[in-house]
C-alpha cells in the first residue's frame, strides 16, 4: 500500500466507490439507515454476547458471575433492539447526550489540571468545554438532533474512507 511500487488497486476502487454510495445513500434515507444501523447493532450485540458467554469457560476464576451478567446483559440488549427497534432508537439517542456531556465535563476538570497560567489555551478549553455541555443538554431533549448527528457522521467517515480508498487505488 506504501511501498515505491505505483500500482492500480482494482478492489480498492472498488470498495472507495461502495463506501461513497453508501454514504450518500445513508444521507437520502435517513429513516431507513437509521433502522438499518439499529438492526445492525442488534445483530452485533447478539453475536458478542453469545461470544463473551462462551469464552468466559477459558477464563480461569472462580467468580464469574458477573461476566455471565454483561454477556447475557448484551444478548437480552440486542434481542430487544431486534424486535423493538425503538429501544435501539432511545439507546443511541440517550449514549450520544452522555457521552457529550461527560466528555465535555472530563474536558473542563481537565483544563484546570493542564493549564496553570490561564493563557490562550486554557480560555479556548475551557469555552470548548462549556460549549460541549450546552450541545449535549441540546441533544438530550432532542432526540432527531442525536440520531441526525449519528447517521451524518457515519455517512462523512464513510465519505472520506471512500476519497482515500480511491486515492490510494491510483
Amino acid at each position: 500500500m506504501f511501498g515505491d511500487r505505483k500500482q492500480f488497486n482494482p478492489f480498492s476502487l472498488f470498495v472507495g466507490i461502495l463506501s461513497i454510495i453508501l454514504a450518500l445513500v445513508i444521507v437520502k434515507n435517513p429513516l431507513s439507515s437509521t433502522f438499518s444501523l439499529i438492526y445492525m447493532i442488534a445483530i452485533l450485540l447478539i453475536i458478542d454476547g453469545f461470544s463473551r458467554w462462551s469464552d468466559i469457560k477459558a477464563i480461569r476464576t472462580y467468580n464469574k458471575t458477573w461476566l455471565y451478567v454483561g454477556a447475557g446483559y448484551d444478548i437480552f440488549l440486542g434481542v430487544v433492539m431486534f424486535f423493538a427497534p425503538w429501544v435501539g432508537v432511545v439507546l443511541i439517542w440517550f449514549l450520544l447526550a452522555v457521552s457529550v456531556i461527560f466528555n465535555s465535563g472530563l474536558e473542563i476538570w481537565l483544563n484546570q489540571r493542564a493549564f496553570s497560567d490561564h493563557n490562550g489555551g486554557y480560555w479556548f478549553n475551557l469555552v470548548l468545554g462549556v460549549l460541549g455541555v450546552i450541545a449535549g443538554i441540546i441533544i438530550l431533549f432532542n432526540p432527531y438532533l442525536a440520531l441526525s448527528i449519528t447517521l451524518f457522521t457515519i455517512s462523512f467517515f464513510l465519505m472520506f474512507y471512500g476519497v482515500i480508498k480511491i486515492i490510494r487505488s491510483v
